[in-house]
């Protein structure tokens, strides 16, 4: 406890208040209790003789500033603290004492500044280290309007890419007699509805019933049916069968007549064929676009349930997937176009298949842009 009262006593000399003083000395030794001591006068200072003596940590007199009554500022030196004639010619060595972890009242500061409640500064940031600070990012980008925006996008571009792969309306058209065709990839549609003369619309019915039987299958017979369905391979062997069927009942038993209508059959068969092959040719890419567009809603959706399963530098990459699914969506048209018969006396245009297809492929890439977008305002 000798420390403990040397600390007290030192503040005590300097001008502290005993309050005051005892509460600084508690902070660092919390069972001390000051003794009293009857009031003496102070000895009076002894002039000694000039011995080296160790340097003080603080100063002999330091100087303090004072308000005079014309409000001006003079300076003059500190009270001096009364020394013991008996140690003031011996250097006395420093006694090493433990710093305190915790702050203490400064040597020579005014008691009044010192009675101020000091705050404590650590856990709180530097001025203007806020924008120094990490800021949590996600690829995707922040959670929000647009991100939400963005998964509805390739979410729509999904479904309407499956629309347009089951689509049967890629091609639509009307022939002289008011027969109603439609394709899609592999399929074809004939509707006989629109035939207003009885004897034409019974031929439409009867022909295309034909037409739409798969082959190995027995046509239907007296079939009321108005519309018809089947596959565009299933129809072009019905075609080519039909060609050498009649070729055969009016060739007279002429070889070389059914020779020849075999060929053309053949031949015929092999242009209408061009139409189902431009459609296993769209079709695949149209799947390959559906699937890295649903890979692509995969990789936005799990971040916002809570799977962080994914490398970063796969889920902060899913907006140029959705930007490649829509490019292959739109190509799978454009390819499967190209690859059509050409046809300058065909009734046949463009559909619904084909706009869901462009709409999907749009769509994705719009849901791409806006992911980018999105992670370029969330990191601002």
């Amino acid at each position: 406890m000798a420390d403990a009262a040397s600390y007290y006593a030192d503040l005590v000399s300097k001008g502290y208040p005993a309050e005051q003083a005892l509460a600084y000395t508690r902070q660092y030794f919390p069972e001390f209790t000051p003794v009293p001591v009857a009031p003496s006068e102070a000895p009076a200072p002894v002039q000694a003789e000039a011995v080296p003596v160790a340097p003080s940590p603080a100063p002999a007199a330091e100087v303090q500033p004072v308000m005079t009554a014309d409000a001006t500022v003079a300076m003059q030196p500190a009270p001096a603290v009364a020394v013991d004639p008996t140690t003031a010619a011996v250097p006395q060595p420093m006694m090493a004492q433990p710093m305190p972890a915790v702050p203490q009242p400064m040597m020579g500061a005014d008691p009044a500044m010192a009675a101020m409640p000091m705050q404590p500064m650590m856990g709180q940031p530097m001025p203007g280290m806020g924008a120094m600070l990490p800021t949590e990012t996600t690829s995707a980008a922040a959670s929000g309007p647009l991100s939400m925006v963005v998964l509805a996008t390739i979410g729509l571009a999904l479904v309407l890419a499956l629309a347009a792969q089951f689509n049967g309306a890629w091609l639509a058209g009307e022939a002289e007699e008011g027969t109603q065709i439609s394709t899609g990839l592999h399929s074809i549609t004939f509707d006989c509805s629109g035939i207003a003369d009885d004897a034409n619309q019974s031929f439409c019915i009867s022909t295309y019933a034909y037409l739409t039987t798969p082959m190995g299958d027995a046509p239907p017979e007296n079939s009321t049916d108005m519309v018809h369905k089947g596959t565009q391979e299933g129809v072009c062997e019905r075609v080519e069968e039909l060609a050498v069927t009649m070729a055969t009942a009016f060739s007279g038993g002429d070889q070389a007549v059914i020779d020849a209508a075999e060929s053309a059959a053949a031949e015929a068969k092999a242009e209408c064929l061009l139409s189902d092959e431009a459609g296993t040719k769209g079709g695949t890419w149209l799947w390959l676009g559906t699937v890295v567009a649903l890979l692509s809603a995969v990789v936005i959706v799990l971040p916002k349930v809570g799977v962080d399963a994914l490398p970063s530098a796969v889920s902060n990459n899913a907006r140029w997937a959705s930007m490649l699914a829509g490019v292959l969506m739109v190509l799978a048209v454009l390819l499967w176009r190209g690859a059509l018969p050409d046809d300058p006396d065909s009734v046949m245009g463009a559909s619904m298949g084909v706009y869901l297809a462009v709409v999907a492929g749009i769509m994705a890439i719009l849901s791409g842009v806006l992911d980018l977008v999105n992670g370029r305002s969330g990191a601002a």
